[in-house]
């Protein structure tokens, strides 16, 4: 028998992810804007708002930890009063 084994989990295997990002059935009421940010972490701002008003914003890291993958979410209200 022959053992599977993974690929190491890195960053290089998120670059899919860099680019700007919509929802499909509401593209003016949302994006998400991926880059690839100067030490290798991925950033990532975005927004999704419904035509009442209602909605978020959020910030994002995806960095290399060791050998494992974190990703750091931040929501705010329309505002960025409340986190």
């Amino acid at each position: 028998m022959i053992a599977a084994h993974a690929a190491p989990c890195t960053l290089t295997g998120f670059s899919w992810m860099t680019g700007d990002w919509h929802n499909s059935a509401d593209r003016d009421g949302s994006e998400e804007r991926w880059t690839l940010a100067p030490g290798g972490v991925l950033m990532s701002s975005a927004f999704e708002f419904e035509k009442s008003g209602k909605g978020y914003a959020e910030a994002l890291t995806v960095r290399q930890n060791g050998a494992a993958i974190n990703m750091v979410q931040r929501y705010f209200d329309i505002d960025l009063g409340q986190a």
